[in-house]
Protein backbone atom coordinates (compact mmCIF):
# COMPACT_ATOMS: atom_id res chain seq x y z
CA UNK A 1 0.00 0.00 0.00
CA UNK A 2 2.99 2.60 0.82
CA UNK A 3 4.14 1.82 -3.11
CA UNK A 4 0.79 3.02 -4.08
CA UNK A 5 0.21 5.60 -2.11
CA UNK A 6 4.24 6.83 -3.34
CA UNK A 7 3.14 6.69 -6.83
CA UNK A 8 -0.35 8.70 -6.40
CA UNK A 9 1.29 11.30 -4.61
CA UNK A 10 4.69 11.54 -7.01
CA UNK A 11 2.78 10.95 -10.63
CA UNK A 12 1.36 14.41 -11.99
CA UNK A 13 -1.68 14.73 -13.83
CA UNK A 14 -2.05 17.67 -16.08
CA UNK A 15 -5.44 19.03 -17.21
CA UNK A 16 -6.24 19.86 -20.79
CA UNK A 17 -5.69 23.51 -19.88
CA UNK A 18 -2.43 23.18 -18.52
CA UNK A 19 -3.07 22.30 -14.95
CA UNK A 20 -0.61 20.25 -13.19
CA UNK A 21 -1.84 18.21 -9.97
CA UNK A 22 -0.70 15.11 -8.32
CA UNK A 23 -2.44 12.34 -9.37
CA UNK A 24 -4.25 11.28 -5.89
CA UNK A 25 -5.52 15.15 -6.01
CA UNK A 26 -7.02 15.21 -9.56
CA UNK A 27 -8.89 11.34 -8.63
CA UNK A 28 -10.41 13.20 -6.10
CA UNK A 29 -10.90 16.67 -7.35
CA UNK A 30 -11.87 16.31 -11.17
CA UNK A 31 -15.36 14.76 -11.53
CA UNK A 32 -16.72 16.06 -14.67
CA UNK A 33 -18.57 14.18 -17.05
CA UNK A 34 -16.74 14.00 -20.26
CA UNK A 35 -17.92 11.12 -21.92
CA UNK A 36 -21.77 9.31 -22.97
CA UNK A 37 -22.60 5.85 -23.25
CA UNK A 38 -23.39 3.64 -26.72
CA UNK A 39 -24.01 0.10 -27.05
CA UNK A 40 -23.61 -2.25 -29.84
CA UNK A 41 -25.02 -5.57 -29.73
CA UNK A 42 -23.62 -8.52 -31.98
CA UNK A 43 -25.91 -9.60 -34.83
CA UNK A 44 -24.98 -13.70 -34.58
CA UNK A 45 -27.40 -15.55 -32.79
CA UNK A 46 -26.68 -17.47 -30.03
CA UNK A 47 -25.04 -21.22 -30.33
CA UNK A 48 -25.68 -23.82 -28.95
CA UNK A 49 -22.66 -24.31 -27.40
CA UNK A 50 -19.80 -22.37 -26.70
CA UNK A 51 -16.08 -23.86 -26.30
CA UNK A 52 -12.54 -22.76 -26.08
CA UNK A 53 -10.55 -22.71 -29.28
CA UNK A 54 -6.79 -22.45 -29.24
CA UNK A 55 -5.74 -22.08 -32.58
CA UNK A 56 -1.64 -23.40 -31.92
CA UNK A 57 1.03 -23.03 -33.96
CA UNK A 58 4.25 -24.20 -33.25
CA UNK A 59 7.08 -21.19 -33.18
CA UNK A 60 9.86 -23.59 -33.39
CA UNK A 61 8.72 -25.98 -35.82
CA UNK A 62 6.60 -23.94 -37.60
CA UNK A 63 3.75 -26.75 -37.53
CA UNK A 64 0.45 -25.62 -37.73
CA UNK A 65 -2.04 -28.03 -35.19
CA UNK A 66 -4.69 -25.61 -35.88
CA UNK A 67 -7.61 -24.55 -33.84
CA UNK A 68 -7.83 -27.25 -30.63
CA UNK A 69 -11.40 -27.83 -28.86
CA UNK A 70 -12.43 -30.47 -26.79
CA UNK A 71 -10.39 -33.71 -26.68
CA UNK A 72 -7.28 -32.28 -28.68
CA UNK A 73 -7.06 -29.22 -26.52
CA UNK A 74 -7.41 -31.24 -23.72
CA UNK A 75 -4.35 -33.51 -25.06
CA UNK A 76 -2.25 -30.71 -26.27
CA UNK A 77 -2.59 -29.33 -22.20
CA UNK A 78 -1.41 -32.57 -21.81
CA UNK A 79 1.59 -32.70 -23.30
CA UNK A 80 2.85 -29.06 -22.64
CA UNK A 81 2.18 -30.33 -18.65
CA UNK A 82 4.52 -33.91 -19.36
CA UNK A 83 6.99 -31.67 -21.31
CA UNK A 84 7.11 -29.21 -18.16
CA UNK A 85 6.27 -26.24 -20.40
CA UNK A 86 3.11 -25.60 -17.82
CA UNK A 87 2.55 -26.44 -14.10
CA UNK A 88 0.09 -29.64 -13.42
CA UNK A 89 -2.34 -26.91 -11.82
CA UNK A 90 -2.29 -24.51 -14.93
CA UNK A 91 -3.33 -27.66 -17.45
CA UNK A 92 -6.08 -29.07 -14.96
CA UNK A 93 -7.71 -25.38 -14.86
CA UNK A 94 -7.74 -24.92 -18.37
CA UNK A 95 -8.98 -28.85 -18.74
CA UNK A 96 -11.73 -27.82 -16.34
CA UNK A 97 -13.09 -24.78 -18.88
CA UNK A 98 -12.84 -27.28 -21.02
CA UNK A 99 -14.82 -29.54 -19.60
CA UNK A 100 -17.62 -27.42 -18.41
CA UNK A 101 -19.17 -25.64 -21.45
CA UNK A 102 -21.24 -23.43 -18.93
CA UNK A 103 -17.86 -21.82 -17.86
CA UNK A 104 -17.39 -20.73 -21.73
CA UNK A 105 -21.11 -19.27 -22.02
CA UNK A 106 -20.40 -15.72 -20.95
CA UNK A 107 -23.83 -13.84 -22.04
CA UNK A 108 -24.89 -13.96 -18.81
CA UNK A 109 -20.66 -11.99 -17.79
CA UNK A 110 -19.69 -8.37 -18.01
CA UNK A 111 -16.25 -7.19 -18.62
CA UNK A 112 -14.59 -3.91 -18.46
CA UNK A 113 -11.57 -4.24 -20.64
CA UNK A 114 -8.87 -1.57 -20.19
CA UNK A 115 -7.05 -1.48 -23.84
CA UNK A 116 -9.59 -3.79 -25.56
CA UNK A 117 -7.12 -4.23 -28.79
CA UNK A 118 -4.03 -4.65 -26.56
CA UNK A 119 -1.84 -7.66 -28.00
CA UNK A 120 -1.92 -9.72 -25.15
CA UNK A 121 -5.92 -9.08 -23.88
CA UNK A 122 -9.01 -11.21 -24.11
CA UNK A 123 -10.94 -9.08 -26.23
CA UNK A 124 -11.38 -11.94 -29.11
CA UNK A 125 -12.14 -14.76 -26.92
CA UNK A 126 -14.46 -12.75 -24.99
CA UNK A 127 -16.71 -11.68 -28.15
CA UNK A 128 -16.52 -15.31 -29.61
CA UNK A 129 -17.78 -16.67 -25.77
CA UNK A 130 -20.75 -13.87 -26.24
CA UNK A 131 -19.57 -11.56 -23.26
CA UNK A 132 -21.10 -8.16 -22.39
CA UNK A 133 -17.52 -6.06 -22.80
CA UNK A 134 -17.50 -2.48 -21.94
CA UNK A 135 -14.42 -1.34 -24.37
CA UNK A 136 -12.59 1.50 -23.58
CA UNK A 137 -9.51 1.79 -26.32
CA UNK A 138 -7.76 4.83 -27.98
CA UNK A 139 -9.68 7.15 -29.52
CA UNK A 140 -8.69 6.35 -33.07
CA UNK A 141 -11.66 5.69 -35.90
CA UNK A 142 -9.33 2.49 -37.23
CA UNK A 143 -9.37 0.91 -33.12
CA UNK A 144 -13.15 1.07 -33.10
CA UNK A 145 -14.03 0.53 -36.71
CA UNK A 146 -12.20 -2.61 -35.86
CA UNK A 147 -13.87 -3.36 -32.40
CA UNK A 148 -17.39 -2.91 -33.46
CA UNK A 149 -17.13 -4.19 -36.56
CA UNK A 150 -15.60 -7.61 -34.95
CA UNK A 151 -18.53 -7.32 -32.14
CA UNK A 152 -21.46 -6.96 -34.82
CA UNK A 153 -20.02 -10.53 -36.23
CA UNK A 154 -20.96 -12.22 -33.22
CA UNK A 155 -23.42 -12.71 -30.28
CA UNK A 156 -21.75 -10.62 -27.90
CA UNK A 157 -22.57 -6.89 -27.14
CA UNK A 158 -20.45 -3.72 -26.65
CA UNK A 159 -20.97 -1.04 -24.40
CA UNK A 160 -18.14 2.19 -24.98
CA UNK A 161 -17.74 5.79 -24.59
CA UNK A 162 -18.61 8.41 -26.87
CA UNK A 163 -17.49 12.41 -26.63
CA UNK A 164 -21.16 13.30 -28.14
CA UNK A 165 -24.55 12.46 -27.20
CA UNK A 166 -25.67 9.65 -29.62
CA UNK A 167 -27.92 11.02 -32.08
CA UNK A 168 -28.31 8.02 -34.61
CA UNK A 169 -24.38 8.44 -36.24
CA UNK A 170 -23.14 5.02 -37.93
CA UNK A 171 -19.88 4.14 -39.87
CA UNK A 172 -17.30 6.87 -39.74
CA UNK A 173 -19.51 9.31 -37.80
CA UNK A 174 -19.62 7.15 -34.67
CA UNK A 175 -15.86 5.69 -34.98
CA UNK A 176 -14.52 9.29 -35.02
CA UNK A 177 -16.45 10.12 -31.29
CA UNK A 178 -15.23 6.77 -29.93
CA UNK A 179 -13.06 6.12 -27.42
CA UNK A 180 -10.77 7.64 -24.43
CA UNK A 181 -7.41 8.01 -23.81
CA UNK A 182 -6.55 5.74 -20.54
CA UNK A 183 -3.71 8.24 -19.28
CA UNK A 184 -5.29 11.71 -20.56
CA UNK A 185 -8.54 11.14 -19.74
CA UNK A 186 -8.25 8.84 -16.43
CA UNK A 187 -10.24 11.00 -13.82
CA UNK A 188 -12.54 11.29 -16.70
CA UNK A 189 -13.45 7.57 -17.55
CA UNK A 190 -13.64 6.98 -13.58
CA UNK A 191 -16.56 9.41 -13.50
CA UNK A 192 -17.67 7.98 -16.76
CA UNK A 193 -17.74 3.99 -15.50
CA UNK A 194 -19.29 4.96 -12.00
CA UNK A 195 -22.41 5.17 -14.39
CA UNK A 196 -21.77 2.92 -16.99
CA UNK A 197 -20.70 -0.28 -15.11
CA UNK A 198 -24.15 -0.24 -12.59
CA UNK A 199 -26.49 0.54 -15.69
CA UNK A 200 -25.04 -1.98 -17.87
CA UNK A 201 -24.29 -5.01 -15.21
CA UNK A 202 -27.41 -4.07 -13.13
CA UNK A 203 -25.70 -5.55 -10.21
CA UNK A 204 -23.63 -8.08 -11.63
CA UNK A 205 -20.46 -8.76 -10.85
CA UNK A 206 -17.92 -7.73 -13.38
CA UNK A 207 -14.58 -8.39 -14.13
CA UNK A 208 -11.65 -5.04 -14.84
CA UNK A 209 -8.81 -6.36 -17.14
CA UNK A 210 -5.93 -3.88 -17.42
CA UNK A 211 -4.16 -4.98 -20.84
CA UNK A 212 -2.74 -1.87 -22.19
CA UNK A 213 1.22 -2.13 -23.04
CA UNK A 214 3.58 0.70 -24.35
CA UNK A 215 7.46 0.70 -24.36
CA UNK A 216 9.28 2.39 -21.61
CA UNK A 217 7.94 5.10 -19.36
CA UNK A 218 4.56 5.22 -21.20
CA UNK A 219 4.23 1.63 -19.36
CA UNK A 220 4.61 2.93 -16.06
CA UNK A 221 2.11 5.92 -16.78
CA UNK A 222 -0.73 3.66 -18.25
CA UNK A 223 0.06 1.45 -15.60
CA UNK A 224 -1.27 3.72 -13.17
CA UNK A 225 -4.03 5.23 -15.22
CA UNK A 226 -5.53 1.62 -15.07
CA UNK A 227 -4.95 1.16 -11.77
CA UNK A 228 -6.51 4.14 -10.90
CA UNK A 229 -9.63 2.69 -13.09
CA UNK A 230 -9.86 -0.35 -11.82
CA UNK A 231 -9.68 0.50 -8.09
CA UNK A 232 -12.10 3.21 -8.46
CA UNK A 233 -14.29 0.42 -10.17
CA UNK A 234 -14.02 -1.66 -6.93
CA UNK A 235 -14.53 1.22 -4.36
CA UNK A 236 -17.54 2.69 -6.61
CA UNK A 237 -19.28 -0.56 -7.38
CA UNK A 238 -18.33 -3.19 -4.48
CA UNK A 239 -15.11 -4.85 -4.05
CA UNK A 240 -17.68 -7.91 -4.13
CA UNK A 241 -18.96 -7.01 -7.10
CA UNK A 242 -15.44 -6.54 -9.05
CA UNK A 243 -12.98 -8.94 -9.76
CA UNK A 244 -9.38 -8.15 -10.96
CA UNK A 245 -7.80 -9.35 -14.14
CA UNK A 246 -4.41 -8.42 -15.66
CA UNK A 247 -1.38 -10.92 -16.30
CA UNK A 248 1.81 -11.28 -14.59
CA UNK A 249 5.23 -11.37 -17.15
CA UNK A 250 7.41 -14.78 -16.70
CA UNK A 251 10.46 -12.14 -16.56
CA UNK A 252 9.51 -11.35 -12.78
CA UNK A 253 10.68 -12.71 -9.01
CA UNK A 254 8.17 -15.02 -7.64
CA UNK A 255 7.50 -17.79 -5.35
CA UNK A 256 7.33 -21.22 -6.82
CA UNK A 257 5.68 -25.06 -5.80
CA UNK A 258 8.57 -26.71 -4.32
CA UNK A 259 7.46 -29.20 -7.25
CA UNK A 260 8.64 -26.61 -9.87
CA UNK A 261 11.76 -25.93 -7.88
CA UNK A 262 12.30 -29.60 -7.87
CA UNK A 263 11.56 -29.60 -12.14
CA UNK A 264 14.06 -26.56 -12.26
CA UNK A 265 16.83 -28.72 -10.36
CA UNK A 266 15.83 -32.28 -12.80
CA UNK A 267 16.07 -29.75 -15.74
CA UNK A 268 19.72 -28.18 -14.80
CA UNK A 269 20.80 -32.03 -14.36
CA UNK A 270 19.72 -32.64 -17.52
CA UNK A 271 20.84 -29.72 -19.38
CA UNK A 272 22.85 -30.76 -22.75
CA UNK A 273 26.76 -31.03 -22.60
CA UNK A 274 27.17 -28.36 -24.25
CA UNK A 275 25.33 -25.63 -21.83
CA UNK A 276 27.19 -27.28 -18.99
CA UNK A 277 30.56 -25.92 -20.72
CA UNK A 278 29.33 -22.56 -21.15
CA UNK A 279 27.85 -22.05 -18.45
CA UNK A 280 31.33 -20.87 -16.29
CA UNK A 281 32.49 -18.65 -18.95
CA UNK A 282 28.91 -17.05 -19.45
CA UNK A 283 27.86 -16.65 -15.63
CA UNK A 284 29.98 -14.15 -14.65
CA UNK A 285 27.77 -11.80 -17.53
CA UNK A 286 24.53 -13.37 -15.91
CA UNK A 287 24.21 -15.51 -18.49
CA UNK A 288 22.88 -19.62 -18.19
CA UNK A 289 22.60 -18.41 -14.46
CA UNK A 290 20.87 -21.71 -12.37
CA UNK A 291 17.15 -20.33 -11.46
CA UNK A 292 16.81 -22.67 -8.34
CA UNK A 293 17.97 -20.73 -5.89
CA UNK A 294 18.42 -21.65 -2.14
CA UNK A 295 15.10 -21.24 -0.35
CA UNK A 296 13.69 -19.22 1.86
CA UNK A 297 11.92 -19.76 5.62
CA UNK A 298 9.68 -17.96 6.70
CA UNK A 299 8.90 -16.48 9.86
CA UNK A 300 6.85 -19.69 10.90
CA UNK A 301 9.44 -21.87 10.30
CA UNK A 302 7.30 -22.42 6.00
CA UNK A 303 9.84 -23.15 3.65
CA UNK A 304 9.34 -21.32 0.62
CA UNK A 305 11.19 -21.50 -2.74
CA UNK A 306 11.07 -18.48 -5.40
CA UNK A 307 12.77 -17.93 -8.85
CA UNK A 308 14.22 -14.58 -9.85
CA UNK A 309 13.15 -14.33 -13.71
CA UNK A 310 14.41 -10.56 -14.05
CA UNK A 311 15.50 -9.39 -17.51
CA UNK A 312 17.92 -6.19 -17.04
CA UNK A 313 17.54 -5.32 -21.12
CA UNK A 314 13.22 -4.79 -20.58
CA UNK A 315 14.38 -2.08 -18.24
CA UNK A 316 13.49 -0.34 -14.77
CA UNK A 317 10.21 0.62 -16.10
CA UNK A 318 8.98 -2.41 -17.12
CA UNK A 319 9.75 -4.00 -13.53
CA UNK A 320 8.10 -0.95 -11.73
CA UNK A 321 4.92 -1.03 -14.41
CA UNK A 322 4.82 -5.33 -13.38
CA UNK A 323 5.43 -4.54 -9.77
CA UNK A 324 2.54 -1.50 -9.41
CA UNK A 325 0.13 -4.48 -10.66
CA UNK A 326 1.44 -7.28 -8.29
CA UNK A 327 0.95 -4.56 -5.30
CA UNK A 328 -2.81 -4.15 -6.55
CA UNK A 329 -3.64 -7.61 -6.44
CA UNK A 330 -2.83 -8.50 -3.08
CA UNK A 331 -4.16 -5.42 -1.81
CA UNK A 332 -7.57 -6.32 -3.53
CA UNK A 333 -7.67 -9.62 -2.98
CA UNK A 334 -7.58 -8.58 1.00
CA UNK A 335 -10.42 -6.46 0.41
CA UNK A 336 -12.48 -9.11 -0.97
CA UNK A 337 -12.04 -8.75 -4.72
CA UNK A 338 -11.40 -11.89 -6.97
CA UNK A 339 -7.68 -11.21 -8.76
CA UNK A 340 -7.10 -13.34 -11.65
CA UNK A 341 -3.30 -12.59 -12.06
CA UNK A 342 -1.63 -15.52 -13.91
CA UNK A 343 1.55 -15.84 -15.56
CA UNK A 344 1.62 -15.28 -19.37
CA UNK A 345 4.12 -17.73 -21.56
CA UNK A 346 6.85 -15.83 -23.26
CA UNK A 347 4.85 -14.57 -26.52
CA UNK A 348 5.98 -13.64 -29.81
CA UNK A 349 4.00 -10.49 -29.72
CA UNK A 350 4.86 -7.47 -32.40
CA UNK A 351 6.38 -5.06 -29.51
CA UNK A 352 8.46 -8.06 -28.28
CA UNK A 353 10.59 -9.21 -31.46
CA UNK A 354 10.79 -5.83 -32.20
CA UNK A 355 13.59 -5.92 -29.56
CA UNK A 356 16.30 -7.38 -31.71
CA UNK A 357 18.30 -9.35 -28.91
CA UNK A 358 14.34 -10.69 -27.76
CA UNK A 359 13.57 -11.43 -31.46
CA UNK A 360 17.00 -13.55 -31.96
CA UNK A 361 16.81 -15.28 -28.63
CA UNK A 362 13.20 -16.34 -29.02
CA UNK A 363 14.51 -18.20 -31.72
CA UNK A 364 17.05 -20.28 -29.61
CA UNK A 365 14.82 -20.38 -26.46
CA UNK A 366 13.43 -24.39 -27.31
CA UNK A 367 16.73 -25.06 -26.79
CA UNK A 368 16.52 -24.80 -22.92
CA UNK A 369 14.08 -27.09 -22.19
CA UNK A 370 11.20 -26.75 -21.13
CA UNK A 371 10.68 -23.34 -22.60
CA UNK A 372 8.37 -22.90 -26.03
CA UNK A 373 7.60 -19.64 -27.09
CA UNK A 374 3.86 -19.06 -28.24
CA UNK A 375 2.37 -17.28 -30.71
CA UNK A 376 0.02 -14.58 -29.35
CA UNK A 377 -3.12 -16.05 -30.82
CA UNK A 378 -2.05 -19.39 -28.09
CA UNK A 379 -1.24 -17.06 -25.10
CA UNK A 380 -4.37 -14.94 -26.24
CA UNK A 381 -6.66 -18.19 -25.96
CA UNK A 382 -4.79 -19.75 -23.00
CA UNK A 383 -4.40 -16.67 -20.75
CA UNK A 384 -8.09 -16.19 -21.87
CA UNK A 385 -9.09 -19.94 -20.46
CA UNK A 386 -6.89 -19.13 -17.23
CA UNK A 387 -8.63 -16.11 -16.67
CA UNK A 388 -12.09 -17.54 -17.28
CA UNK A 389 -11.33 -19.94 -15.03
CA UNK A 390 -10.50 -18.35 -12.09
CA UNK A 391 -13.57 -16.21 -12.15
CA UNK A 392 -15.63 -19.03 -12.73
CA UNK A 393 -14.71 -21.42 -10.82
CA UNK A 394 -15.06 -20.22 -7.01
CA UNK A 395 -12.70 -22.82 -5.82
CA UNK A 396 -9.78 -21.03 -7.85
CA UNK A 397 -7.09 -19.65 -5.66
CA UNK A 398 -8.13 -16.35 -7.64
CA UNK A 399 -11.22 -16.18 -4.92
CA UNK A 400 -10.32 -14.60 -1.70
CA UNK A 401 -11.41 -16.91 0.00
CA UNK A 402 -8.98 -19.56 -0.85
CA UNK A 403 -6.31 -19.41 2.06
CA UNK A 404 -3.00 -18.77 0.65
CA UNK A 405 0.33 -19.40 3.49
CA UNK A 406 1.18 -16.07 1.80
CA UNK A 407 -0.33 -13.07 -0.21
CA UNK A 408 2.15 -13.74 -3.10
CA UNK A 409 1.64 -17.29 -3.53
CA UNK A 410 -1.44 -15.87 -5.44
CA UNK A 411 0.80 -15.47 -7.87
CA UNK A 412 2.80 -19.07 -8.16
Amino acid sequence: QAGLDYMYESFDFVTDDGKSMKMKEALQTITDKRFYTHTIKGEKPKPNKFEISVPYKCFHTGKDHGSLKGLELIQQVDAWVEYGTIEPDCGDAIKKVVQNPQFCDLTNEYFVLLGTTSAMGPFLLLKELGANIIALDLDRPAIWEKILSTVKDSCATVTFPIKEPYKGQQGADLYKIAGCNLMNDVPYICTWLKEAVPRTCSGKAVTVGGYAYLDGELHVRVNLACDAIMNSVVQSYGARNVRLATLATPTDVYLVTEEAHEACNKNLRAAPLWQKALAPFLQPFQLLVPNALPPLSAEDGTTLYHVNGLVSNQGPNYALAKRLQQWRAVIARSQGVTVSMNIAPATATASVVSNKSFALAYQGMHLFKPTEIFYQEVSNAVMGALMIHDIMNPMSPAAPGFKLKTPMLLLI
